[in-house]
């Protein structure tokens, strides 16, 4: 499937410096009033949002829509503010730009803000967060309750992919008389369908076309005093249009309850992603202990097409929110970075079309000799590079994810059936007295891996696949100091670790002589210092649950509100299970949807569409 409605050029921004203030060359405009930033954006945006009253009050997500993200300055104020003034809650922080700063531009920015200690920790966690120049949505973790979405491109391609409600806006684009695209009443009229009940919004031009744009779209505009010598701003409240319909205040955090099935990567990710948000979650598995064991190590990087296709843009969206989180909990990962190997010209070519456009901190080429230098041991062929790819051990990730949010795993329980009732969600469990888990849960996320099927509610071809890897003496390729993919992987450590079958038909739990064969003899074609070992070695094998275009299921059950799944990662769990969790803590809080909406709709229901299609189709033909 081709995916992708923007375009995937992007221009950063052109620069002119007077100390540490920039200036666009393409704009020929300020970012901010030099000297006195921080006190114009604090008066412009925050004050006049009434951010202090609305945090303290606060129980549930808070959600901010920014147009122009630029430095990033009203963001980390808004961060300030919200740890300052909100006793509880979580804050999603949106924001636009069509021409996003490069990195060293952004700290020489930020740096005179850096001497506030209030401000100070938050454009660390911004500079250490700030993605790759990628067109599209990147969805970062900040803190513990705090998310910020940063959606490079223009605004009029990406805002129709915004999926979610606001309950405040930021527009703060260069002014109207140097950019009037940006203040096209089309986005505007687009801010109306993002807006929920009595949502404000805040900036520094008063221009009559926007005075004029803002009231076409539903909000009702009040002229203030403007900050400095700028003589009047616009505040506004979202009064709603003839065919606007509200959503209105949606239940608090603490009211909502959770029941996730299955402990393992999609299941404690989702887990993770609902007790950040404030909702209570239980978490059972039916297995008496943890799916890997300690030692079992797993990699990530993203999988790049020559296209934009769904499968490329979901992989590097996770691989994006999979490192900055691995950077903040202590997972203990490392970022060895990955070498992904071309075995022919075909290959080499392919992949050399699937990096043109990407930057070369996030992914670059290699020849064969170059590979050999950067990863230590000889390499056949030549390939890319991912500088932040890595190895994780599965087992510590999970149990990184449970005491950063402070859960435990009900361990030995496994879930018969689920009923839905007026009241909510039920569970019975074979295990118990009486049957039934008492508890009412609004939400429930079925993540039991190879398990899932039996639920019968999911409308997907599902396969059960088997992958088998072996941990292997250093000695055999002593100074590997990257992971290799080659018809496998091979991970460096104090063990090597090799993989990875992927077999539909022999389901065995134990490691075996021929699985261990074929992973070397995949892997010796590309690193021929590799040496063979005939005896079996230390391996393990794990169940996965796959689809049969290899893509994950992720989000709400068709016809079953309140019901999610998150299922079909298969060897890809690492990557993709966190961002899955995320994209289904926003969908059952009323939160924004971190990636792109035709991205998540594909997701969410690609099976069941066909389903209904096919269903439909056949009634025609009767």
């Amino acid at each position: 499937m081709r995916s992708g409605t923007f375009s995937e050029t992007l221009i950063p921004a052109d620069l002119d410096w007077k100390g540490n203030e920039p200036r666009s060359t393409l704009y020929d405009d300020i970012y901010f009033m030099p000297g006195s930033g921080i006190e114009e954006s604090t008066y412009v945006f925050l004050d006049s949002n009434q951010l202090s009253e609305r945090f303290a009050s606060l129980s549930g997500s808070f959600n901010i829509l920014e147009t122009g993200f630029g430095t990033g300055l009203n963001f980390i104020l808004t961060c300030a503010r919200f740890q300052s003034h909100a006793k509880s809650g979580f804050l999603n922080f949106v924001s636009c730009e069509k021409h996003p700063l490069r990195l060293q531009d952004l700290k020489r920015a930020l740096a005179p803000i850096e001497s506030f200690s209030h401000l100070r920790p938050w454009v660390e966690r911004l500079i250490s967060s700030y993605p790759p120049l990628i067109s599209g949505f990147h969805h970062c973790y900040i803190a513990p309750n705090v998310r910020l979405t940063l959606i490079l491109g223009d605004a009029r391609e990406t805002l129709p992919l915004v999926q979610g409600k606001f309950q405040a806006f930021y527009l703060d684009g260069f002014a109207p008389s140097k950019n009037p695209d940006f203040w096209d009443s089309h986005i505007l009229l687009r801010l109306s369908r993002l807006a929920d009940s009595d949502a404000t919004l805040a900036t520094f031009s008063s221009a009559g076309s926007v005075q004029r744009a803002l009231r076409e779209a539903g909000f009702e505009v009040e002229k203030r005093p403007g900050f400095g010598a700028k003589r009047e701003m616009i505040a506004a409240r979202f009064k709603g249009r003839g065919d606007t319909q509200l959503s209105g205040a949606w239940t608090k955090a603490g009211e909502k309850r959770a029941l996730v099935i299955g402990a393992g990567l999609a299941g404690c990710s989702a887990a993770f992603a609902l007790a950040a948000r404030g909702i209570a979650v239980t978490l059972v598995d039916e297995k008496t202990a943890e799916s890997y064991p300690p030692e079992f190590r797993g990699i990530f990087h993203p999988a790049l097409a020559a296209e934009r296709t769904a499968w490329h843009r979901w992989t590097l969206a996770a691989f994006g929110y999979l490192t900055i989180l691995l950077s903040n909990i202590r997972a203990g990962a490392s970022f060895c970075g990955v070498f992904q190997s071309a075995p022919d010209e075909r290959e080499t070519q392919r992949l050399a079309r699937a990096v043109a456009n990407l930057p070369e901190d996030l992914v670059y080429t290699l020849s064969a000799m170059d590979a050999s230098a950067r990863i230590g041991v000889s390499i056949s062929h030549n390939g890319i590079f991912f500088p932040r790819g890595g190895v994780v051990s599965p087992a510590t990730l999970c149990d990184a994810l449970l005491a950063a949010s402070g859960l435990s795993v009900q361990r030995g329980i496994r879930i018969a059936s689920l009923t839905r009732e007026s009241t909510g969600w039920f569970a019975r469990d074979n295990g118990s007295t009486t049957g039934r888990i008492k508890d009412r849960f609004d939400i429930v996320i079925i993540a039991a891996g190879p398990g899932t099927p039996a639920f019968g509610l999911i409308k997907a071809p599902f396969d059960i696949v088997r992958g088998q890897m072996h941990y292997l003496p250093e000695s055999l390729l002593p100074g590997l100091k990257s992971v290799i993919c080659h018809s496998g992987y091979l991970a460096p450590g104090t063990t090597l670790a090799a993989g990875s079958t992927y077999d539909r038909q022999d389901l065995s739990s134990a490691a075996n002589i021929s699985g261990q064969k074929e992973i070397l003899q995949n892997l010796k074609s590309g690193v021929p210092d590799l040496t063979f070992v005939e005896d079996l070695m230390p391996g393990f094998v794990g169940l996965r649950i796959a689809c049969k275009d290899r893509m994950p299921i992720i989000g709400p059950v068709e016809g079953h509100p309140g019901l999610y799944v998150s299922a079909g990662h298969g060897s890809r769990g690492i990557l993709s299970s966190p961002l899955a969790g995320e994209i289904i803590a926003a969908h059952a809080c009323d939160d924004p949807i971190p990636v792109e909406s035709d991205l998540f709709a594909h997701f969410s229901n690609r099976y069941a569409l066909r389903h209904a299609r096919r269903n439909s189709e056949k009634g025609q033909k009767n």
